[in-house]
């Protein structure tokens, strides 16, 4: 008869940190997926087109496919004896009846207004001022930026380093919190962590993506006044939905995956024990 193995009870301290770091781990990582969508959110190309698209939903109150007005611009290019046009008076933003031709009413707002976000995001809201050489005006621009100039380069370079600080702090803690833990709860408790942090993301990227949509589906252009939320968000909230919810989701199914591994893993071995606690028939 074999002897029965002592069962080693694991100190109550190892609990203790395991719960500690656990909770730092927690609370690290929903900050570093958060920062990993602003992160992408402020890339170049993806915030000048949402600023582009913002602004010119904004002073688009038909809509951004409206296509009257883009005519009316058309045939007063083909009046102008250089070709170009201001279409803003004092801010030089113009447009060439070459740089438009062949695009629709959308991809010429979205080209005309890219005018003003490129020199935002590249050089903050001192780009946009040097757009005029009014005081006046440079007054105003500065005042009617608002929170879209944190749509800029300087930004993205910030929440690198943030990034950064907040990868290492994860890593620390998540792997302090792995140290402590013993068998499947190595499995378990990550599995936990990311799937306390990525479901609340997850959840309300979808609500903004939804809102939006339903918002698209149910807006009446033609009643939309200029400069409203409403049809600005239908506009850059897929932009932004699609910015932020990869991060939170590669979370999620990374999460449910260690889960489903740590389950099937208990099963297998609780499947063992069984069999080799099965007493053996001896042949007669």
């Amino acid at each position: 008869m074999k002897p029965q193995k002592k069962q080693r009870v694991r100190p109550y301290w190892h609990v203790d940190l395991k719960w500690l770091f656990g909770i730092v781990a927690v609370f690290s990582v929903a900050a570093l997926l958060t920062v990993i969508g602003l992160f992408r959110l402020t890339e170049r190309e993806r915030a000048i087109q949402i600023v582009s698209v913002g602004i010119a939903s904004a002073f688009s109150p038909e809509g951004l496919d409206e296509a009257a007005s883009i005519a009316e611009i058309q045939g007063i290019l083909e009046e102008q004896p250089d070709g170009e046009l201001q279409l803003i008076q004092d801010i030089d933003v113009f447009v060439r009846a070459e740089d438009i031709e062949g695009l629709s009413p959308r991809q010429t707002r979205i080209y005309v207004f890219r005018q003003i976000a490129e020199p935002l995001y590249d050089q903050g809201v001192d780009g946009v001022t040097e757009l005029s050489q009014d005081p006046a005006i440079q007054a105003a621009l500065r005042n009617d930026v608002g929170m879209i100039a944190l749509l800029s380069a300087g930004t993205h370079r910030v929440l690198g380093w943030v990034l950064a600080g907040l990868a290492l702090l994860s890593l620390i803690s998540v792997g302090l919190s792995l140290l402590w833990s013993s068998r499947f709860g190595r499995l378990v408790t990550p599995g936990i962590i990311l799937l306390l942090t990525s479901l609340p993301g997850v959840l309300f990227a979808t609500l903004l993506g939804s809102i939006a949509l339903g918002g698209s589906r149910q807006a009446n252009p033609a009643s939309s006044a200029a400069f409203s939320f409403e049809a600005i968000f239908k506009e850059i909230g897929p932009l932004v939905t699609s910015a932020l919810r990869p991060a939170y989701l590669i979370a999620l199914i990374l999460g449910l995956l260690l889960l489903v591994g740590a389950l099937i893993g208990r099963l297998v071995v609780r499947s063992k024990k069984s069999v080799e606690k099965t007493p053996k028939l001896s042949r007669i």
